[in-house]
């Protein structure tokens, strides 16, 4: 939850071409794919890839290459978890008109320069069918029809038609969890109780009981990935309710995570306190009192005097 002086949520989740439109957890080995995987074929297969991750390669193609159905066939398989879907992903890409054969851009494959899109089931173009059940780090070709890609309305500034195909070579570097991905630990006595839609998404049960004085964190789901530290960035799904159980924000209802950099000088302390040491793929539920959060003051829809209580899920870490 960020200070009030600085309120816009800053999530880059696009390409240069065109955004993203807009149950319980499960453990990381039985995590299921969120998107309906494509599968590879002939005209993902004819697709030439000529040199190694991390430079940039050299692709052909026979033009026009033409398919019903998008396609992805895996280069280089890498050796992290399995793309499930509905995720802020970080990738190197190179793009050209399935059509023409005309590139359309490129990450340029240097240093750290990589491109973030947030893959959703409804997303145009639809990386999350593209990279369902692929591995976090390995290299694939996508061959996108043009409903998929650019949702046949094609894109004149980057010479691609009402009709074209699209065949992206892309290097998966990295992805968040959709949701906490954990063990599932016990809820503590003295905090409210929270119950999770089929989805994922958090729900409050209020205590009657009056607030707490001092911060109360507590781990719903214990993930397994690395923990945050002070100047992170992270990317989190979160939920926060006053003490009587009034939602005053959501990631959840705005159908994307959020991206923070955890430090006092962007988000309340309390909220800083509470992530600090907290492991990817966890979720937390934290009391945070006035005074570590807007105070006497308040601000927007809290009241002074405010309780907060926020269920934040880490999905990934910078």
């Amino acid at each position: 939850m960020k200070k009030p002086s600085s309120i816009a949520l800053m999530i880059s989740a696009s390409l240069i071409l065109a955004g993203c439109a807009t149950s319980e957890p499960e453990s990381e080995q039985a995590a299921s794919t969120l998107c309906d995987p494509v599968a590879s074929g002939e005209a993902s297969e004819v697709v030439d890839v000529v040199g190694e991750k991390d430079t940039e390669v050299e692709i052909s193609f026979p033009t026009p290459l033409t398919t019903e159905t998008s396609q992805t066939t895996i280069i280089e398989t890498g050796e992290g978890r399995d793309f499930t879907g509905e995720a802020l992903s970080n990738i190197q890409y190179s793009i050209y008109n399935g059509t023409t054969g005309e590139p359309i851009g490129s990450t340029g494959f240097e240093g750290e320069q990589l491109a973030k899109v947030f893959a959703t089931s409804e997303g145009v173009p639809n990386f999350c069918q593209a990279f369902a059940g692929v591995p976090m780090g390995s290299s694939m070709v996508t061959v996108f029809t043009a409903a998929d890609f650019h949702n046949s309305q094609g894109n004149p500034d980057f010479g691609i038609g009402a009709e074209d195909t699209v065949v992206m070579y892309v290097e998966l570097e990295d992805f968040a969890y959709p949701r906490a991905t954990g063990e599932e630990q016990s809820q503590e006595a003295g905090f409210p109780t929270v119950v999770l839609t089929t989805d994922g998404q958090p729900g409050l049960q209020p205590l009657e009981s009056d607030a707490p004085e001092e911060l109360m964190t507590s781990t719903l789901i214990e993930g397994a990935g690395e923990a945050i530290a002070i100047g992170d960035v992270a990317n989190v799904h979160y939920s926060g309710w006053t003490w009587d159980g009034v939602l005053f924000d959501s990631s959840w209802d705005r159908g994307r995570p959020a991206e923070f950099t955890i430090s006092t000088q962007n988000l309340i302390e309390g909220f800083v306190q509470s992530l600090e040491g907290v492991t990817e793929g966890s979720q937390i539920i934290t009391v945070i009192p006035p005074e570590l959060a807007y105070g006497d003051q308040g601000t927007g829809s809290i009241p002074g005097g405010s309780t907060l209580v926020f269920v934040i899920d880490v999905l990934s870490i910078d």
